[in-house]
C-alpha cells in the first residue's frame, strides 16, 4: 500500500512541477517524505524534506513549519537527539509566523528531545528544559483551543515528572488530562493516561491501586475494540 501511495504522490509531484506550482510541489514532497518514513527509508526522507524546505524560500510559513517537525521527527526516531535539536533550533524563526498549533508542536518536539537526552545522559538540566518546553506546548495548544493536544501534553508532562520522582505533581497533571479526555470521550488517549498513572502508583508502591487502574482500562477500550 505504501509503495502504491508513493507512486501516486510521485505522479502528482510531476504534474505540479509541469504546472509550475512550487508550493504544491513542496506539499507533495512532504507527503512523499512520510511514505519514505513508513517504508523505513530514512535517508531518502531527509533528502526530500530538505529539498522541499529549501524550495519554499521565505514563504509558506505553515508548510515550512510542518516540514521542520517531520525533519526533527525522523532524527528522534533514529535516536539522533542532538541532530533533532539542531533542526528545531535552526528553524525556530519559521514558527514565529505559524499558528499556535504548530508552535505547540515545536515546543512539544523540543520537550521530547530534552526528555530523551535526560534519560540517556542523566542530566538534571535536560529534565528542567523538558518541563519548560511541555508547559509552553500546553500554552499554545490552549490558545488554539485544541483540547486533545492539551491533554496529550499534560500526559507527557506527568510522565516526565513521574520519571523525576515528583509523583504528586504527576498525578495532578494526569487528573487534568483525564478530565479533558473524559469530556472528549477519547477512549484511546484515556488508556494512555491510565497506563502512566499505573506506573506512578507502582513507583509509590501502591500496587492495589495500580491493579485497579489497569483493570479499568478495559472499560475505555472494550466498546471500540481498541
Amino acid at each position: 500500500a505504501q509503495e502504491r501511495a508513493k507512486d501516486l504522490i510521485f505522479e502528482a509531484l510531476r504534474l505540479f512541477e509541469a504546472a509550475g506550482r512550487a508550493e504544491k510541489v513542496a506539499e507533495a514532497q512532504y507527503e512523499l517524505g512520510q511514505c519514505y518514513f513508513r517504508l523505513g527509508a530514512y535517508d531518502e526522507e531527509r533528502v526530500i524534506l530538505e529539498t522541499a524546505f529549501q524550495s519554499l524560500g521565505s514563504g509558506s510559513a505553515e508548510l515550512r513549519a510542518k516540514i521542520s517537525i517531520r525533519r526533527a521527527s525522523v532524527e528522534i526516531w533514529e535516536g539522533r537527539y542532538y541532530e533533532a535539536r539542531r533542526v528545531l533550533e535552526e528553524t525556530r524563526h519559521v514558527f514565529d509566523e505559524a499558528g499556535d498549533v504548530l508552535r505547540g508542536k515545536w515546543h512539544g518536539q523540543m520537550g521530547l528531545v530534552f526528555r530523551r537526552l535526560a534519560t540517556t545522559e542523566g542530566k538534571a538540566e535536560y529534565f528542567d528544559s523538558a518541563i519548560i518546553e511541555y508547559t509552553a506546548a500546553i500554552y499554545h495548544y490552549e490558545q488554539a483551543r485544541n483540547e486533545r493536544y492539551v491533554a496529550g501534553n499534560f500526559n507527557n508532562l506527568a510522565f516526565l515528572l513521574y520519571k523525576m520522582g515528583r509523583y504528586a505533581e504527576s498525578h495532578e497533571h494526569l487528573d487534568r488530562a483525564q478530565s479533558i479526555l473524559t469530556r472528549l470521550k477519547d477512549a484511546g488517549q484515556l488508556a494512555y493516561v491510565d497506563e502512566a498513572r499505573a506506573s506512578v502508583l507502582v513507583s509509590e508502591k501502591k500496587y492495589r491501586e495500580a491493579v485497579r487502574v489497569i483493570d479499568g482500562v478495559g472499560r475505555y477500550l472494550e466498546p471500540g475494540r481498541e
